[in-house]
Formats: structure tokens, sequence, C-alpha cells
């Protein structure tokens, strides 16, 4: 059929929507959520997908969303032709698979092509994360998940055979460690393509954290350009259409905190097979605050990674860590970025615990490559001692510095330049005794509520680690915040909630 449409100011985020006039779909048999094909009468060759909605308020005429009607380079109105389609076949095979069915190489095949094609509508996908959820994918199909998701989009191709990687699956508070252990491996004339996340519900990401000092944001080639000058990045992924189904199905399961391990492991080993990585080092903390709080459950799921991992042509190692406590001292994009220049730097006053924590993925992904690099006399734990020495000699920080100027950034780095807003709390100890513990779990919502990471500035300063003897009235955290609004929404959400333990 032919219409009038014009451009209505809704962005859905994710699904092209036509909206329609109930008596308008009536009488061309259109229901809500069906599929149908759209073409601008200006070019009938270039076809659009979009799913209906109905919308009482239109008369005689179809809203397109902002990203159809961007899409389709319509201004304010203009005519369409509108034919309806039926659902693609994968939808049966997630509905198999929602059955008890184990799906072919084919089938999963059908269903990223899907997602990438936009083809599959957020209840359809919705029903696969479910699928993927109560029912545990086989080797077999998270095999052909992990592959197919890693070549719905650019894969980065390197000459060398040693490109190393590491992944975080999160939930620590001030945890950043790739922007050291990246110059460490990068020195070692490793490359190791960095490509991180930003914060979703955490007070930073590493790509939050290195914005303060570079730019984070590049093309496929722009990136190899950077590795093949520095040997290392550390890059937004979002940026690049590396995997990019995974990302729609990252969409459906964040707001439900949804990590069936299926769908976990398939899309942290889409992303490194896609960036071309060989060697592979995954960060697992488990505590109380993190995505796992079972070390038999993180065990369990280091087997899978690894197999799956080799099947890939990739040697992957998973290191569970513990999860219960912050690390650093400071939580929120310029505090991290400090804490990070001060490890880098060998200052004294450098966060011990960072430090270590570095050292110690920085050492385990040496291991995971060290006797294709060093030859067959390195041994386990070698690894840490030569990203010891890399780190204290001041090549990691050189490194760093070629990274950031590489990246756009100013290489003058020092720890005292990152500036912290000016509303402070103050939180000191109410009585005497031994700090037991920080609540994880308070400690990234006060510094989400202060303002990061949209506030670069904002976030928490922590003075006290626990386990440490406290005097009545010691400082143990600034909170800087934004705004007078913010320091009392902070207030708010303290008197409420418990910040930390002293016995």
């Amino acid at each position: 059929m032919q219409t009038r449409c014009k451009r209505v100011d809704i962005s859905t985020g994710g699904q092209k929507v036509a909206f329609f006039p109930e008596n308008l779909a009536m009488e061309y048999d259109l229901h809500p959520m069906d599929r149908i094909e759209v073409l601008s009468v200006k070019d009938l060759t270039v076809v659009h997908t979009a799913v209906v909605q109905f919308w009482s308020s239109l008369k005689g005429q179809v809203g397109l969303c902002r990203e159809l009607a961007d899409e389709m380079q319509i201004g304010e109105e203009g005519i369409i032709v509108v034919r309806q389609i039926p659902k693609p076949e994968s939808v049966q095979h997630i509905i198999d698979r929602m059955n008890g069915v184990e799906l072919g190489g084919n089938q999963m095949m059908d269903i990223v092509g899907d997602i990438v094609d936009d083809s599959l509508t957020e209840v359809e996908l919705s029903c696969f994360v479910t699928a993927c959820t109560m029912q545990d994918l086989t080797m077999a199909e998270l095999y052909n998940l992990t592959r197919y998701l890693a070549e719905s989009g650019d894969r980065m191709e390197w000459d060398d055979e040693l490109v190393a990687d590491k992944h975080c699956t999160g939930g620590v508070p001030g945890n950043r460690t790739s922007p050291i252990v990246v110059p460490i491996i990068a020195s070692l004339d490793v490359k190791i393509p960095k490509a991180s996340s930003r914060a979703i519900t955490s007070p930073a990401g590493t790509a939050d954290v290195m914005e303060t000092m570079a730019k984070v944001s590049f093309d496929k080639w722009q990136i190899k350009d950077i590795v093949g000058r520095t040997g290392g990045c550390l890059i937004w992924g979002g940026g690049l259409n590396v995997a990019p189904a995974d990302s729609r199905l990252i969409r459906i399961r964040k707001p439900i905190d949804s990590n069936p391990e299926g769908l976990l492991i398939s899309s942290i080993l889409s992303k490194k097979f896609a960036m071309g990585s060989k060697y592979v080092l995954i960060d697992m903390p488990v505590g109380l605050e993190t995505r796992y709080h079972s070390l038999g459950e993180v065990r369990h799921m280091a087997q899978k990674v690894k197999k799956i991992a080799a099947r890939l042509g990739m040697r992957a190692h998973v290191e569970i860590t513990f999860g219960d406590e912050p690390i650093g001292n400071g939580i929120g994009p310029n505090l991290e970025a400090r804490d990070v220049l001060r490890v880098l730097m060998n200052r004294p006053e450098a966060p011990a615990d960072l430090k270590e924590k570095a050292l110690w993925i920085a050492g385990k992904l040496i291991d995971l490559f060290g006797k294709d690099r060093y030859g067959p006399d390195h041994r386990p734990g070698d690894g840490y001692e030569i990203a010891k020495d890399v780190l204290e000699n001041g090549k990691a920080f050189s490194k760093f510095q070629q990274i950031v100027e590489a990246q756009g950034g100013d290489p003058n780095l020092h720890p005292d330049n990152f500036r912290t807003e000016t509303h402070t709390i103050d939180i000191r100890a109410p009585k005497e005794g031994q700090l037991i513990d920080y609540d994880n779990r308070v400690i990234k919502k006060i510094a989400r509520l202060a303002g990061a990471p949209g506030n670069a500035g904002a976030g928490v300063d922590i003075y006290r680690t626990s386990g440490t003897m406290v005097s009545r009235g010691e400082l143990l955290l600034n909170v800087y915040t934004g705004s007078e609004e913010k320091q009392s929404m902070v207030f708010d959400f303290l008197s409420r909630n418990r910040l930390f333990t002293i016995e």
C-alpha cells in the first residue's frame, strides 16, 4: 500500500517502529508487532524493515520513529510504500530452543544473521535470551553462537602471532587494571588491542577513565595504526562494528541484569576472537556484590571458556579474584586515572592493592604466552617478575605515554592534574575499632549519585582500607559531588544504607 507518513520525535533505542492509527492498520490487516517493509517512493530500490505499533492520535498517516525516519531520509512528511512480510525462519528456531531442542550450526547462524539484520523483535530476542537462560547451551551450541557472533561484524587481523588481551567480568569499584596491564604487555613486544566498555551501572568503565587522558573512539583502521605504532591501545569498543549481534543481546539482558553462562562466554570470546587475540586472560571477581558469588560456578564456567577458546584457536585462562572490597583509592573517572598514573609512575602514594592486582593479572597473561615468547624455559610464575620489572623500571609508563599520545592525548601526564568537584562530603569513623569492610554496592551507588561517570571529577576517595584500626572521628572517605542537590541525594542514600562496618 502507498500512504502518507510523518516523522515522530520518538527514539526507540533499538527496533525500528512504524506507528499506525488503528483504523488504517485494520484496513490493511496489520496488527501490533507485525513486520513490514517500508520503501520511500523516491527510491523503491532500498527496503527498510520495521514493526507495527498502534497510535490513536495519528490521523490517516503513518508515524516513523526517529531511527527509521533518519534511515529513510524522511523530513517532516513524505510518501511511503508499506508491505507486510512474514516472520523469519529464525523465530521457529527460537521456539524450538525454548522447547528443549538443540540448535545446529545453521540454525544458530540464522538467528545471529537476523539479529544483525534487525529482523527480530525485542520480544523474540527476549525469548532467545530466556531459552539460553532456562537451559544451558550445549558446547556445540556455545561454539557456534560464539563463532557467528564474531563473524557478524568486523574482524581485526594482525601479522603477529603474539596478540594478547584481557577482560574482567566486573562488579568491583576501582578495579582499573587494564590501563596498567596494557602498557606492561605492549612493552614486551606483544600486541594488545584492548577494547573496553563505558560504565553502565558502575561509577566508571575503563573507557571513561581513559577518556580523561586521551580519545577513545576510533575506527578499525585507526586502531590498526595506533597498535602498529605502539603495540597497544585502550579504546571504547562501542564505536566499532565488532560482534554487533552481541551488542543487541546485551541490550536485552541489561534491564534485568541477566547473565546466562552461555551468553556471557560467547559475548566475551566473540569480541576477543573478532579483535584477533590469541591469548586471553579473564579476571572473574567473586564476591557478594559481583556477578559471581560461587567459586564452584566460576570454576565450571572457566572450563567451558578454555574449551571454546581452544576451538576458536585461542588460549584462554580464567583468574578467579577476590571481589568483596573496592580496589585502589579513587572511585570515579578522574580519581581512578590518578590512581593508575601513581602506579605507572611508581609513586609512593600509589594504592598497593591496585598495583599488586595489576601485576598479578599481567603476570598470568605473560605466563599464558610465555613459552611462545621466551621459549621452553619460561615457567609459571615468571610472568609476575617480568611484569614487575617492566613496571618498576619505567618502561610501562613510557609505553603508556606513547599510547596516550597516539590516541590524541597529552603524554605529559601527572596524577595531581585531575580535578575533583568542590562539593565535598567528609565521612568519618563514628567510633574507635577495626574497619571490617566496605559495602561495594553502597560505594558504587554513592559515587554515581555524586555524578560519576558523567561528571569525571565526581566520585569517592577512600583513605582507610578494611582490616585497619581507626580512631573515632578519623576521616575514612571523601565524596566529591557536582552540586548541593547531589550532596543531598548522597546524604539521603547513606541515611538508609550501611557503608562500612567497624567493630
